[in-house]
């Protein structure tokens, strides 16, 4: 080799490191590398191509898995996927965890449920005065999210903070408070 021109010299040290790399990966492919390794840079690409499969099923597994617990969150609570969606961007967006908003939305249903069932009024009825809710207002509100609007909307612009958290621990929302104040 001493003797062979230099550029010669170089295509076979190429040559040489790239059929070091192909069998290294052939290796570390196990038993099906070996097998497709057999055929050469085709079986490479067809491990590839396999690899890439492999990856692709599983992110749609986890994105199928993920629009599963949305809808079963989405149920539980009594919200459209949708509204669920805007508001966990919302809460995102100020900072509260979105565990701490479903959890809210849940004690705002339980707590307008009873509202409407008569029960309760006596401690909400005084804070949806104040904030000048009217029973025409809470007669259209059917969800959660349609309440935290309403209450976004009132509440959320109270500037004495004292009186907003007190008012924000009657309906169990005081976690929610940087969403009404947004």
């Amino acid at each position: 080799e001493r003797s062979a021109n230099p550029a010669i010299r170089a295509l076979s040290a190429g040559a040489g490191e790239v059929k070091g790399a192909f069998d290294g990966l052939v290796s570390r492919a196990g038993s099906a590398g070996v097998a497709l390794g057999a055929f050469g840079a085709l079986g490479m690409m067809a491990a590839a191509a396999l690899g890439a499969l492999t990856v692709a099923i599983h992110g749609t597994f986890e994105a199928m898995e993920g629009a599963a617990v949305l809808t079963d969150t989405a149920e539980r609570i009594g919200l459209g996927i949708e509204a669920l969606q805007e508001w966990r961007y919302v809460a995102d967006e100020a900072g509260v965890d979105t565990a701490k908003l479903e959890a809210g939305m849940e004690k705002l249903n339980g707590v307008m449920g009873k509202f409407k069932m008569g029960l309760g009024d006596a401690k909400l009825k005084p804070v949806f005065e104040e904030l000048g809710i009217t029973k025409a207002q809470l007669d259209n509100v059917t969800t959660a999210d349609q309440m935290l609007t309403l209450l976004a909307d009132t509440l959320g612009q109270v500037e004495d903070r004292a009186k907003q958290v007190a008012m924000a621990r009657s309906f169990g929302i005081e976690e929610l408070l940087p969403i009404l104040r947004l």
